[in-house]
């Protein structure tokens, strides 16, 4: 192995620390209690909206995307908040949610900060 390779790997390494470091920094500053409960409350309104329950949802996500989730586990991630994008529109799209009005997204954060 060259000390040419060794000192790119060197840098490749602090490169992906300093990403990590900076996604931490981040997920912290967008990943807040208030958000974690606008998310809630527009799942479970949209779902009441829908008619739909977790396990309706749970086969729904397998049936159109192929995203394996139980019934208790996609029901922590909703009642925490806490769930990747990625499955947050999937769950939008599984319930045919046509629209979210950022007006509907705003009102729900500032009644949840009014309420904290």
């Amino acid at each position: 192995m060259s000390s040419d390779f060794v000192i790119y790997y060197s840098h490749f390494d602090a490169i992906i620390y300093i990403i990590r470091y900076i996604d931490n920094l981040m997920a912290n500053l967008i990943n807040t209690p208030e958000w974690q409960h606008v998310v809630k409350r527009l799942l479970k309104s949209e779902m009441e909206a829908h008619g739909l329950r977790y396990r309706d949802l749970c086969v729904r996500l397998a049936e159109q995307f192929g995203t394996i989730q139980t019934e208790a586990n996609l029901r922590q991630k909703v009642g925490k908040g806490t769930l990747g994008a990625q499955l947050f529109l999937q769950l939008l799209l599984v319930m045919n949610t046509q629209s979210i009005e950022s007006a509907r997204v705003r009102a729900i954060y500032n009644e949840i900060r009014q309420n904290n």
